[in-house]
């Protein structure tokens, strides 16, 4: 079969399978984007954000709730964290569909981002191994992954920001510079943290890719200021400094932040259950918050500065020049940042079986469990001996995506080894 076929089949298979597996689900993140684009349609610009006074609680804004309730949804509902351009861009919806159709679109699009990102990774990255061959291990493994499950339930939007920074990154690195800063300004007109993936650009030389990510990231602030006016930005960043005076505490928040309350502050947490519309339904699941001290977050800076150092001095040298040097400046922005959530983290773990290349099987294979199992349907099934799921999923983690960064530090450069070679892990 030749790869294009091979890509095609691939493709329409994981659209059906999301189709009969995720189709009718609530897809409450997605749901955030229809809410805000409705009140942006409408001129109620006071609900498109919750409009946080101080911490980040996760609820959304005031008049969303008895407006679901009276059209009938029943399940969880989530703010919107996303720049007032896509606000913008959501209003338009309102005018040509409903809600269940941009959701059914989306259902049958994400799961093809999904798979676009895991080959664009192998793409980037194999050296040795069939492309094909990585790419069907990949899915399976984000086939039992809570993170992966979990976007594609929810119609998460991360999953088209996972893809746009990926296909940043395999289209520079296949010497289609403007096309990569293009998707990378895309990505971070999403979510504002791909911006930082710029800067290695700019110290790796790769001055055509930064040029276009600066053009058209400044374009589409421009138009993010044109359309929707200073004032929802203002809202907008108020709520971002909100998100970084918090740490929230899920099972599927991972980072250090989340760790540091979850092992630190048990007690002093402020507890919040999932906000369901339905007055008769019993609340399923919730979450925490803790309010950072003056010295934590003084931490987390200092933390992100030097992560964006030491990958900007990395970038700078001949390692930058590895694929492997972009899962690892993904896994440590994520870790250092205020919130990242288990499917951040999935445009790294799209290059995690390259490790079959670069080390002998046993080894590698022991990666991929240590990497993968904290947050997978067999942790959440089985756990560890005596200690249930709940406690020890966020923490492990985390820890597991500390791991995998260093996994990708120490593995920068190495040469990758015959297919089935037995040889050991290179020095560093």
């Amino acid at each position: 079969m030749t790869s294009r076929a091979f890509l095609f089949v691939y493709l329409a298979s994981l659209m059906l399978l999301s189709w009969r597996f995720f189709s009718g689900s609530p897809s409450s993140d997605l749901l955030a984007t229809w809410m805000a684009g409705k009140y942006f349609f409408e001129g109620s610009f006071d609900q498109v954000y919750a409009h946080y006074e101080h911490l980040f609680t996760m609820r959304p804004p005031s008049d969303w709730q008895p407006y679901l309730r009276a059209n009938g949804y029943n399940e969880a509902i989530y703010p919107f964290i996303y720049p007032p351009l896509w606000a913008w861009a959501a209003s338009f919806l309102h005018k040509t569909t409903s809600f269940e159709s941009f959701a059914f679109v989306a259902t049958l699009v994400n799961p093809v981002l999904l798979g676009l990102m895991v080959w664009l990774a192998a793409k980037t990255a194999a050296q040795k191994l069939p492309i094909m061959l990585i790419v069907l291990g990949t899915t399976v493994l984000f086939a039992f992954s809570l993170s992966a499950l979990a976007a594609l339930d929810q119609n998460q939007p991360q999953i088209l920001v996972g893809f746009l920074t990926v296909l940043g990154v395999e289209r520079t690195r296949s010497g289609k510079p403007i096309v990569g800063g293009i998707a990378m300004a895309l990505a971070a007109s999403l979510k504002l943290y791909p911006a930082l993936f710029a800067i290695f650009w700019l110290a790796n030389g790769e001055r055509k890719a930064s040029v276009a990510f600066a053009i058209t990231g400044g374009l589409l602030g421009l138009a993010s200021i044109t359309t929707a006016g200073w004032p929802l930005h203002e809202v907008f960043l108020s709520d971002v400094g909100a998100i970084s005076r918090t740490a929230l505490v899920t099972f599927l928040s991972h980072s250090i932040d989340t760790t540091i309350a979850t092992l630190f502050y048990e007690g002093k947490e402020i507890v919040f259950p999932r906000l369901i519309v339905s007055n008769t339904e019993a609340v399923r699941g919730g979450w925490a918050i803790v309010e950072k001290t003056v010295l934590w977050r003084a931490v987390d800076v200092a933390l992100l500065i030097a992560a964006i150092a030491c990958l900007t001095i990395v970038a700078r040298s001949s390692k930058g020049k590895d694929p492997l040097f972009w899962p690892l400046a993904f896994t440590l922005i994520a870790l250092v940042s205020p919130l990242s959530w288990g499917y951040h983290y999935l445009p790294a773990l799209a290059f995690a079986l390259i490790f079959f290349e670069r080390a002998r099987i046993a080894y590698a294979t022991g990666f991929i469990i240590f990497v993968f199992y904290p947050s997978s349907l067999f942790f959440n099934t089985f756990g560890l001996p005596g200690i249930s799921w709940e406690e020890t999923m966020q923490p492990l983690a985390t820890a597991a995506m500390v791991l995998y960064a260093a996994i990708l530090w120490f593995h920068l450069e190495s040469t990758p080894n015959p297919p089935g070679s037995d040889l050991r892990p290179p020095e560093p």
